[in-house]
């Protein structure tokens, strides 16, 4: 496959899973239709599964395409964890397509049979994970109280960011998620 052919092949992807990520946010991963997307994505259905062969290999591929991105921006900032959160919350109030595709396959994959159940039990042991390891860096650094349990911490920090994200996607003009992620933290700042 020559550079410019490569190219276009990733062109195409990013088109296909720019058209899935929308469609699944807006209908959910049973109520979005391959055919809908190959045409939103400028293909017959025949030629999206050229790309990926079935619904849940696309599926798969727009979960991993934001978590890529998730973990690359959470690692990038310069900042406290703390601050990185704000921050991230404040982008989130940007990109309401992409809350509610995180809300609608999060709330589908707790389902054991759906096709993204064990992606999503991954992800969030990946994200305790994580948060833990962000949360001793700012307890470390004096910016954490030091009393807290990290694990029960991170805990309350991931179910904090999502239900927001949830509320804001119900009432997004009475839900101010920034200024109500930044009331939380504030509890775990040290004096």
């Amino acid at each position: 496959m020559t550079s410019a052919t490569q190219s276009e092949s990733v062109s195409k992807r990013d088109q296909i899973l720019d058209a899935a990520q929308e469609a699944f946010a807006t209908k959910g991963f049973r109520g979005a239709p391959m055919a809908a997307i190959a045409t939103t994505a400028g293909l017959t259905q025949q030629g999206l599964l050229h790309y990926f062969a079935t619904k849940t290999h696309l599926l798969l591929a727009v979960l991993e395409r934001r978590q890529d991105s998730d973990v690359e921006n959470f690692w990038d900032f310069q900042g406290s964890y703390l601050d990185a959160l704000i921050e991230l919350t404040s982008e989130n109030a940007q990109r309401p397509g992409l809350i509610r595709l995180f809300a609608t396959l999060s709330a589908e994959g707790v389902d054991p049979e759906n096709p993204g159940h064990a992606w999503w039990t991954d992800r969030y042991a990946m994200m305790r994970s994580l948060v833990v390891e962000a949360l001793r860096r700012d307890q470390a650094a004096g910016v954490l109280r030091a009393d807290l349990d990290l694990a029960v911490t991170a805990v309350q920090i991931i179910a904090v960011m999502d239900g927001l994200q949830l509320q804001w996607l119900l009432h997004p003009q009475e839900i101010d998620m920034v200024k109500a992620m930044e009331s939380f933290l504030q509890t775990l700042r040290a004096s």
